[in-house]
This record gives C-alpha cells, sequence and structure tokens, in this order.
C-alpha cells in the first residue's frame, strides 16, 4: 500500500509540473511568438546568382560555399547571372 502511495504522488507531481509549465508557455506565448528572427539583407538576398566554377551551378551571390559540390566560391572570379563578374571577398 505504501508503494501505491508513492506512484500516485510521483503521477500527481508529474501532472501539476506539466500543468505548470503548458500554462506558462501559454501565457508567454505572445512574447515567445514575436521574437524577432535573423533576415538577410535585402540586397544580398537579390543581388543575383554566382555560377560555380567547378560545378557551374547557380548559387546565391552571398553563398560562400557551392551548394551542389560545396567548392569556395569566395576566392575566385565567376560570372553573375547579370553578366557581371565578382570576384575574392574581403
Amino acid at each position: 500500500m505504501d508503494s501505491l502511495v508513492w506512484i500516485a504522488a510521483a503521477a500527481l507531481f508529474a501532472l501539476v509540473t506539466h500543468l505548470a509549465i503548458a500554462g506558462y508557455l501559454y501565457w508567454k506565448r505572445e512574447e515567445l511568438s514575436s521574437a524577432p528572427t535573423p533576415v538577410r539583407n535585402r540586397e544580398e538576398k537579390t543581388a543575383g546568382k554566382i555560377t560555380c566554377p567547378a560545378c557551374e551551378t547557380e548559387n546565391d551571390s552571398f553563398y560562400r560555399y557551392c551548394r551542389n559540390c560545396v567548392a569556395d566560391l569566395s576566392t575566385t572570379a565567376v560570372a553573375t547571372r547579370d553578366g557581371s563578374r565578382t570576384g575574392a571577398r574581403g
């Protein structure tokens, strides 16, 4: 009988803890959902594409490594979609 009391007490404790955490998260939902998310600069996102010299895959201009073959895009001069050339980044 004594072990049954301990099991019931542990189950009650787990239930109360769960309800307390759920209530806290519900209460803080507005604050937690309005946290700022990191966003890249709009100009970087729309700047153009870089073609990988190794596999000729088009990558966004802010990529440092090719998304296909993982070649380093920051040290080689490659042509972009708009015809301009980009070189080593600082």
